[in-house]
Order: C-alpha cells, then structure tokens, then sequence
C-alpha cells in the first residue's frame, strides 16, 4: 500500500504487502488491483493537518520487583501515540502494561517521555488505563510544551463499514528519526470480541499500532488498536494461518493490529478510566500454590490429558480449603475449560482465568485425586495484597524503603500467618538505616517499642521521630526466623 512521507529525507514511497490469501480465511474479499497504486497527492495534506497529532513516545521496562542493591535491567522502548482530548494527553496502546496482579519477575513500563518534532522530550505519567480496550492514557508533566501540536478531534460519528478506504498515519523507526508516514488501506472485515473492530486489507510497520486512522478526507476517524491474542495463544498453542501474518508484538502481550472506530473510545478522551479503578476487591483469588503437570508426571499418574495444574499447598482460610482441596490434587479444568499446562511459563494461564471470573462467583473445578476425577465448586474471594501490588513508603530521611507485608511473603518465609510488620524494599547506600544494618527483606515489627501494624503506622512513628529530632531510633527485625534490636542513629541538620 502506498506510503507519503512527511519529509524530503525519508521514502517518498513504500510499497507494502497485501496478503490477500490469508485474510480470506476472515471471508474478506481479495485486495483490488488498484490498491498499489500511488498514493493521492492529498494525502500529503494529512500529515501537516491531523498527522501532526502523532507523535513518538519513549518509555522504559524494569521488573516489578528490583534486586537488592539496585534497579535491575532495564530496555527501552518506543510506540506510537496520538495528541487527543485534554490538553497534553496521549493515547497509545496499552500492550507492555502488565496485569495489575503478575508476578514479580514481570516488566512494568516508566519514564514515559513525548517527543516533539524538534527532538525535545516532555516528561509524561499514566494517569488512565482501559484494560478492556488495551489503551492507556499518558498526561504531559507540562501540557504547555505540547501547545503547537493539534489534537485529533474524534467525536465517533463517522460510521465505518467493510469496503472503506482509510489513511493511516504512523511513524517511521530509526534511522528515519521517527518521521510520520501515511499508508492508504481498505478495511477488509468487520469483527466482533466484546466490541467492534476492523482489520485491513494490508500488513503495516509495528509503529503503526497507536497510530491516527482518517478518512480520505483527513478527519480523524480511529486509532490503530492492538488487539491482544486470547490466553490460549499467548501459552503457545498452535494458531491458524493468520497467526503466520500480521500478528504484531509491540509489548508484553501479543495481538493484531486493528482499527478501533473512535466511537469505542471518544466517550473515554475527557474522563479516562483511572489506574487505581482496577482495585483487587473485583479479582477473583483461590488460594493455593502450583505446579504445571509435566508429561513425566501425566505418564507417571497415567492421566491422557491436555495438562493441569499439581497443588502444592492450600492456604489456611483460602476458598480453596473452604472447597475442599487439598495438596496433590490436580486441577485438570476450570469452569468447565480444560487446563493445557505443561511447564511454568504456562501457569500464568490458570491464574487468568480464576482473576477475571472474579470475586463472589462459584466456579466449578474438575479435580483428579488418587485416581479419581471429582467435581467441586469454588466460591472466589477478593485477590488479596501481593508483592506485586503492595504498596510502598519512603523515608527520605532515614534512607529505607519498605512495603506491606503480604501473605505471600508470609507464605514463602513460613511464617505465623498473624505475623504482622513492614518489609524493607530498599535501603540507600550509607544511609542511616543501611549504616545501623538494616537490610532489604528484614521485616520491622516495632519500632521505638511500638508495634507495627502497616505502612500507616510505620510511617507515622517516623515522621513522629522526625518532628522530636530523635538522636536515635530502635528497630525490632524479624530476620532468618530471629528477631534482633537494630539502633539507628540519626543526624538531623
């Protein structure tokens, strides 16, 4: 499909491949013969119009949880974003968000930075997240730097059909210093998954996905979507012939790059749905710890099945003991839906399915125990705090950061699950508390002789510290199964 490009130093033409024999599979018909034609001359309109809208974004990837003494590897990334809505705001896709609950080892992005066409870089935050339609909603530190550029006016009366010849604009990678491109394309079929979409008639650079579709005309129209592959496919199931094209790995998750008709997300541009709404009271949450089934221990137990999941442990007042399960049991589905787990990349599949059945809902599981397959239900409760969603304090002054603590932590450390503190998160070289010996992992259950509840009290104590201009301050640790007085000494100027 014809490309214009947005400066003299860039392609005035790219040609890109239309595979019109795997996008039959949709029922789509063939692409027309005077589709590689050159691109109209008006189309060099849009990119200094509403193109001007789309700009590069920069942001980082660093895991959940940072090693000890440090802030562990980090790669940078770059995506596509479009201007629209409140001044300084960004929408780009939301594929390297992971799930609120994922692991530790998991990648969360930061930094975010908007890059001007003069090069300079605006510092940006999240400040809204669509889970449902894989947005995110960046905000620009300073929205005046940002007030030479246009935003897209979406308003989502445009309707869209199969057949429509749309432009999309997007960004060239480098060493083409993210020029903005326009590709012409038709839309080649209409799908529905929770909502309307379009796929297109041709294959487009990845930096296309969060980029501004217009019509012919140059109004702004839709935003170049990327639909996440479901959880079958992201756990290495073979796909069909489409999964060979077209399928774009932009971030963490895997999708299809699809037009999203502004009229999903128009109503989304004033009020974005804040982070924080994705609380854990609406996560459903088991309560036990697993394994994948193996072909070894399938052979062994001879179970003819797809795969599942062996429990290890069953959490005191989990819904998984109110259920009745117990360690060794298999799960081989739930709700009805097989489990095909074979190795540890493939649990996170299992955990999906019981977060988005949700809290309240009984869910049926087919359990194999000493030979025998059994049905139970599980009623699911609210996800409860993990590492991975524990929230953090800092004292400046004292040099130590520290989270709640969680019963998974409780759970991995074998402690009384009535144990109560803080856990150090982060210590600062030569700070007052790392000096006094205090080190990451140490879980503070007094401080000064007062016990510490949660972050709430913990940060009250110190702050009550700070005003008083203690001389010094006593931590009771919980470190290795003992407990041990630590006197950190302050210096207060």
């Amino acid at each position: 499909m014809p490309a214009v490009s947005s400066t003299r130093h860039s392609p005035a033409f790219l040609t890109s491949l239309v595979l019109a024999p795997a996008l039959a599979v949709l029922g789509s018909p063939p692409a027309r013969a005077d589709q590689t034609s050159r691109a109209p001359s008006h189309y060099a309109a849009i990119l200094e119009g509403p193109g001007r809208s789309v700009l590069p974004v920069r942001f980082q990837l660093r895991p959940k949880e940072r090693p000890k003494g440090g802030e562990g590897p980090k790669l940078r990334k770059v995506t596509t974003g479009v201007v629209s809505g409140p001044p300084g705001q960004v929408i780009i896709n939301a594929s390297s968000f992971p799930a609120v609950d994922e692991g530790p080892e998991g990648l969360e992005p930061f930094d975010f930075r908007i890059v001007l066409p003069d090069g300079r870089e605006v510092e940006a935050e999240v400040h809204g997240l669509s889970r449902d339609l894989n947005l995110a909603f960046l905000r620009a530190a300073n929205p005046d730097e940002m007030s030479a550029i246009p935003s897209a006016p979406f308003d989502g009366r445009d309707p869209l059909a199969v057949g429509d010849e749309v432009a999309v604009v997007c960004l060239l990678a480098e060493p083409y210093s993210f020029e903005r491109v326009v590709y012409a394309t038709h839309l080649n079929g209409r799908l529905h998954k929770r909502r309307t979409m379009f796929s297109f008639d041709t294959t487009l650079p990845d930096l296309c996905g969060g980029g501004l579709v217009v019509s012919p005309e140059g109004r702004p129209i839709g935003f170049m979507g990327l639909d996440p592959l479901p959880d079958a496919w992201q756990n290495g199931e073979p796909g069909n012939l489409l999964s060979l094209f077209g399928s774009a790995n932009q971030g963490q998750k895997p999708g299809y790059l699809m037009v999203y008709p502004a009229s999903l997300f128009a109503d989304l541009l004033g009020s974005p749905p804040p982070v924080e709404s994705e609380g854990r009271d609406k996560r459903g949450w088991l309560g036990i710890t697993m394994q994948p089934l193996s072909r070894d221990l399938a052979e062994y137990w001879s179970l003819d099945v797809p795969g599942g999941v062996v429990i290890g442990a069953v959490l005191a007042g989990s819904p998984a003991e109110s259920a009745g399960l117990r360690p060794g049991d298999v799960v081989l589905a739930v709700d009805g839906e097989s489990l095909p787990v074979r190795e540890t990349k493939d649990l996170p599949l299992i955990q999906r399915r019981i977060r988005r059945a949700g809290a309240g809902k009984d869910v049926p599981l087919t359990v194999w125990r000493e030979g025998l397959k059994t049905d139970l239900t599980v009623r699911l409760v609210a996800s409860p705090t993990t590492v991975a969603t524990a929230q953090e304090y800092e004292s400046e002054p004292f040099g130590v950061t520290v989270r709640e603590l969680t019963y998974d932590v409780i759970q991995g450390l074998n402690l009384d699950r009535d144990t109560q503190g803080v856990v150090v998160s982060k210590t600062e070289r030569a700070g007052w508390a790392q000096v006094a010996g205090i080190d990451r992992g140490d879980i503070v259950q007094k401080v000064d002789g007062a016990d510490i509840a949660d972050l709430t009290t913990f940060r009250e104590i110190l702050e009550k510290a700070r005003a008083e201009k203690r001389r010094e301050v006593s931590f009771l640790l919980l470190r290795a199964y003992r407990t041990r007085f630590v006197r950190v000494k302050t210096d207060w100027k």
